[in-house]
C-alpha cells in the first residue's frame, strides 16, 4: 500500500508540474492568431500616423486593444507577417509586436505605421526575438 502512495504522489507531483508549466509559458506571437507573447530584443520607434489600431494579433481582423498617435514613442519587440495593409501606395505585410509606453499597453501595428519600418527583429515560435533578418 505504501508503494502505491509513493507512486500515486509521484504522478500528482509531474502532473502539478505540467500544469505549471502550461500556465506560465506564454503563447508565441507568431503561433497565436490574436495572441500576445513575452518578447525580447527591444528597440524604439515612433507611430508614424494618428489614431493607430494596436491590435490583439498581427491581422486587420483581431480586436483593437488601444490607439496610438502620430510622435508617440513605442517600444518594439519583433515583427511577423500578417494582414497585408496599404498605404501611400506602399503594401506592408509585416506587423510589429509594440509596447505603447504612454498608455502602457502591448499588441500589434502593421509596419505601414511605424517608424523605420517597425521591428527589426522577426519573432519566433518560442516567444522569444531571433535574428536580425527584416522583410
Amino acid at each position: 500500500m505504501g508503494r502505491r502512495v509513493s507512486s500515486m504522489v509521484t504522478a500528482l507531483g509531474l502532473l502539478s508540474s505540467a500544469l505549471i508549466a502550461i500556465v506560465l509559458v506564454p503563447a508565441s506571437p507568431a503561433a497565436a492568431a490574436c495572441g500576445d507573447g513575452a518578447l525580447s530584443n527591444s528597440a524604439y520607434g515612433t507611430f508614424t500616423g494618428s489614431n493607430v489600431n494596436i491590435r490583439s494579433g498581427p491581422s486587420t481582423g483581431c480586436l483593437v486593444v488601444a490607439t496610438g498617435q502620430a510622435g508617440e514613442t513605442v517600444r518594439y519587440d519583433c515583427w511577423t507577417e500578417g494582414t497585408a495593409v496599404t498605404r501611400s501606395g506602399h503594401t506592408y505585410v509585416t506587423w510589429s509586436h509594440v509596447m505603447d509606453e504612454s498608455i502602457w499597453t502591448s499588441g500589434w501595428v502593421s509596419d505601414a505605421y511605424l517608424s523605420g519600418g517597425g521591428a527589426v527583429y522577426e519573432c519566433l515560435a518560442s516567444g522569444l526575438a531571433g535574428s536580425a533578418t527584416k522583410k
